[in-house]
This record gives C-alpha cells, sequence and structure tokens, in this order.
C-alpha cells in the first residue's frame, strides 16, 4: 500500500515490517535510504522514520499497524553538534557514557552513519557484554562500517574478545584487556573508533571499571550521555580530558528484565546453532579461567581411589584441586585436608552447560561453545559447537550455564577448579 507522509513527523516502525521509500526525504539513525530502496526490520526491533520531505512509502496493507507516528524528530540537537565536533577537530577514539536504557547503542548508531556520510570509515566496539549489537553475547565485538546501516546486528564481526560473562563485574581484568586490544586493532582499520560501554557506571565496580576504561584507553572525547546529571559522579574528578555532554532521544525506551533475557536468549541460540558434540584430548589444546592443568599432577593414593578423579598440586597458598567423584561428607573432607593441606574441592560434572570460548593457535575467538563434561580420567574435554574442532587450540572457561536454544541456568564462578 502507497501511504503519503509529511514532513516533520516521524514514524515509528515495529517489526517485523518491511518499507519501501518512493519519494521525499527520510532518514533512519542518521542514514538516508535512497529512492525505491526497501529495508526490513526485523522482530522484537523499532526503526523510527524521520521524514525530512514529504512524499510516499510503501507499507502493509494493514497500516497504521505496527506503526506510531509523532511529530517532531527524535534525535537531539547535540547529536548533530558531537557529529561536528568529531569531524572539525579530527577525533580517532570517542568513548560514551552513560546509565542503562539511556540510547548509547542508538547514539552510536546514528554516528556512524552520520560519519560514514563524511567519508570517513568507523570502528565500533561494543563493550555491552549482555546486550551486544556487535558480536556473539559474552564478548567483546568490533566492526568496521564505510556504508550506511539500518540494523547493527547485520553488521559482519572484524574481531571478537570472549569474557564469558553477561556483566563486566567479575571480568573487570578480562574486559580491560579486550577493550585494549578492540580499539587498538579498530584504529588500525579506521578512522574514527567509537567505544560504547555498559551502563554500570555507579556503585564501586561501576565507578573503578569506567573510570579504568578512560585512563587505559585515553580517548580523545569523552561523551556523557545523560538525562540530568547520571554521569556527573564520574567526569568531576577527570584530568585533561575533553567531555561532551549529550541529551536523550525520546526514542529511547527502557527495556524490562524478560525483554533482556529474551534478546540473550535469541543472540546465543544464532551463536550456536547447528553445533555439534565433539571430544578434544586436554593434552592438545590449552585451558583459561581455570586451576586446572596448571600444577603438579598428583598420584592419587589407593585409599582414595574410590572418591577422587583427580589430584593437581598449586602452591602452598594455592593448595590441591581435588576433583571428587561425587559429594563426600565432612569427615571425609577433614582427612583430605590432613592429608593434602588447602583444599580447592571440585565435584565432577558441575562444568556441564558452561559457556566457553575458543580460540585458534593466534589465540584468536572463533566461537563459542557449551561444556558438555571433563573426563578427568582420560584427560578429554566434550562439548557442543559448530567452531571446527581442528581449530581449536585453546578454551576459555567463562562464569554462566546455558544451553544451545540460549536458556540460562545461573552463575559458574570463576576458579572453582
Amino acid at each position: 500500500m502507497l501511504k503519503n507522509v509529511y514532513e516533520n513527523k516521524t514514524l515509528f516502525f515495529k517489526g517485523p515490517y518491511t518499507i519501501t521509500f518512493k519519494e521525499g526525504i527520510f532518514e533512519i539513525f542518521g542514514a538516508q535510504p535512497d529512492r525505491d530502496e526497501k529495508i526490513v526490520i526485523p522482530e522484537n526491533k523499532q526503526v523510527p522514520v524521520m521524514v525530512l520531505k514529504q512524499g510516499k512509502i510503501e507499507v502493509a496493507e494493514n497500516y497504521p499497524k505496527g506503526v506510531t507516528e509523532v511529530n517532531g524528530y527524535p534525535i537531539p540537537v547535540s547529536w548533530d553538534k558531537l557529529v561536528e565536533k568529531i569531524v572539525k577537530n579530527n577525533l580517532n577514539t570517542i568513548l560514551i557514557l552513560g546509565a542503562t536504557d539511556s540510547g548509547k547503542s542508538t547514539l552510536t548508531h546514528y554516528l556512524v552513519n552520520r560519519l560514514v556520510a563524511q567519508n570517513k570509515s568507523v570502528g565500533v566496539v561494543d563493550a555491552d557484554l549482555g546486550q551486544s549489537n556487535i558480536g556473539v553475547t559474552g564478548t567483546l565485538g568490533l566492526a568496521i562500517f564505510e556504508n550506511k546501516i539500518y540494523n547493527m546486528q547485520d553488521a559482519k564481526i572484524f574481531k571478537s574478545h570472549f569474557v564469558g560473562g553477561f556483566s563486566p563485574s567479575l571480568h573487570c581484568m578480562e574486559v580491560l584487556i579486550g577493550l585494549k586490544k578492540l580499539v587498538a586493532t579498530g584504529l588500525m582499520n579506521s578512522n574514527v573508533v567509537l567505544i560504547d560501554t555498559t551502563g554500570l557506571i555507579d556503585g564501586d565496580n561501576g565507578r573503578a571499571l569506567k573510570l579504568a576504561k578512560i585512563e587505559l584507553l585515553n580517548p580523545d572525547l569523552v561523551v556523557a550521555i545523560q538525562k540530568k546529571d547520571e554521569c556527573e559522579h564520574l567526569l568531576k574528578n577527570l584530568n585533561n580530558q575533553r567531555i561532551f555532554k549529550v541529551g536523550l532521544s525520546y526514542y529511547v525506551r527502557e527495556k524490562t528484565t524478560e525483554e533482556r533475557k529474551l534478546n540473550r536468549k535469541a543472540a546465543l541460540a544464532k551463536a550456536l546453532a547447528n553445533s555439534k558434540s565433539m571430544k578434544l584430548s586436554i593434552n592438545k589444546i590449552k585451558l583459561r579461567g581455570c586451576y586446572y592443568t596448571t600444577g603438579e599432577k598428583l598420584e592419587i593414593p589407593e585409599n582414595f581411589s574410590n572418591i577422587i578423579l583427580h589430584l593437581e598440586k598449586y602452591s602452598k597458598r594455592e593448595g590441591t584441586l581435588v576433583v571428587l567423584k561425587k559429594q563426600i561428607d565432612s569427615k571425609k573432607k577433614k582427612e583430605l585436608a590432613e592429608k593434602f593441606g588447602k583444599l580447592k574441592i571440585f565435584v565432577a560434572g558441575q562444568e556441564a552447560n558452561v559457556l566457553v570460548g575458543l580460540l585458534n593457535e593466534n589465540n584468536d575467538y572463533i566461537g563459542s561453545g557449551i561444556l558438555e563434561k571433563i573426563d578427568f580420567a582420560r584427560e578429554n574435554i566434550y562439548l557442543q559447537s559448530n567452531v571446527d574442532a581442528s581449530q581449536i587450540k585453546s578454551i576459555v572457561i567463562g562464569s554462566v550455564r546455558c544451553d544451545l536454544e540460549g536458556n540460562e541456568y545461573g552463575y559458574f564462578e570463576p576458579g572453582i577448579f
């Protein structure tokens, strides 16, 4: 159906939806579609189409179902001023701060399209582990843009860094290492790098992590997107940092906890699609994120062989890893402590359904998998993944449990074994 539309209006289309632009001038996240260009909006996505000059669009026969029309444009003037500042000053690294649901990813998307229109190649590092638009859930992702894009999830991933959790709180070190690597790669392959951070901006971890990112990356510009003063506690004591404050778009809406969980589920299921079971020899790969295989393997005493699968000794401070066949009572634990000193007790089977990252010989992330089990006696590891097993040289143990459909089963303590 052909629909007449008028300037100074914004149409919010909720996916799934298909639009074809026939006449007029329009803008979507800072990009202007061409005449007769068709865009497809995926399910659970909402896209704002700004009408800059009246014209005609081809829409569904049941219009206006799935469409909300409002007066004016949802993009703050401060966003355009930010674009001007980046271009005028030839800035290379831009770090974006903001609370949860403040529109950091929307701002990032807008900047990408506006900057590529200025003939700049743009790298985007997505640091949102749980709600990533670029890369696999549980990873940091880098994409390079040279052309306009309407859906950031369609971006081709240039490089990823596996963290293994959905929140940075338990993985601050790994997040900082990954960001440093990805930003450096982005700078080598694009004119501008945008760093889209998480909404964790307060509390001990939030403050420390955000300030560490700024100090480590030393961006040319720190952008604070805030409704009032949500980021001020992070900005007050910055020295020698250029700061630019922008307002929120009224397009941005708050996501519920359930929506976030469903988004993670869909993203995980997509990343793990077509996975197959595989067996890998622990002697031919490296394990990260655990103590297992980093110490001295001990012989299991005969009187403990009925309960112990594996013994491994570390420093006096770290003690001894005891992998048990099943749970034991306090009396048995006391006997073990008398024999081996400080203990790190792990019951075989606890590793099931843990999310893992898979690396190649260059330590590059090549995909994720789900740990099925570790055969400690035969030194084999079983997992499900769609990655070519021959390419796997290292396995990084994550901190969340899930299945191939993306269902989550809780937390797995880092360093428990």
